[in-house]
């Protein structure tokens, strides 16, 4: 399965609840002003320019691991990815686009309504998660440099869940430990996915 690399184009609005939406037409604009300063014809045509240089990792589906759903229930194999994100910026020009750079898939059995009870425990608790390898130094870097922020981001709120007072949010815990994982597991070439320990 191909792990293509991304790019996205983000213009906030806080609502009146506090939380971020998209302004969707805003975004757009800033995605048209984007291609014309790179003179692109389209996104596709950019990411046709970036892959070669960030590289597009394959990683095969471990059908082993859902093997004993053949014999329980009809079933899909769902592939979930994480990415690594980077904001790339031109202040002078007020331009800013978002890289989108896959950093760990993990792969889950989605079931029908009618399947029985013991369909979910047959693969075990734990999905299948590979780290997904860097076959490009640029790929290393760009996924270092958003690993690093993340977790600068994340340290206080999940140090201060760990061993402070705060309430728990595993959300937060379990997304820290997600980027350090990857962080520890990064190397500039291996040669095949990892899985997560």
């Amino acid at each position: 399965v191909p792990l293509p690399n991304g790019l996205g184009f983000f213009v906030p609005k806080v609502l009146s609840d506090g939380a971020i939406a998209k302004k969707e037409k805003m975004s757009k604009a800033m995605m048209e002003r984007f291609l014309n300063v790179i003179g692109a014809g389209s996104l596709p045509q950019i990411l046709k320019g970036i892959q070669p240089v960030l590289k597009i990792p394959r990683k095969k589906i471990p059908h082993a691991h859902f093997e004993p759903l053949k014999a329980i229930t009809s079933h899909d194999i769902i592939m979930q990815t994480e990415y690594s994100v980077v904001e790339l910026k031109e202040p002078s020009r007020n331009l800013s686009a978002y890289l989108f750079v896959p950093g760990q898939c993990r792969f889950i059995a989605r079931f029908d309504d009618d399947a029985p009870a013991n369909a979910e425990t047959s693969v075990g608790e734990k999905p299948p998660t590979f780290l997904i390898p860097t076959f490009s130094k640029a790929n290393h870097h760009v996924r270092l440099i958003a690993l690093s922020q993340r977790a600068k981001e994340l340290e206080p709120r999940a140090k201060e869940m760990i061993e402070g007072d705060a309430e728990k949010d595993p959300r937060v815990i379990v997304a820290y430990a997600g980027v350090i994982a990857e962080l520890k597991g990064l190397a500039p070439t291996p040669k095949s996915a990892q899985p997560v320990q």
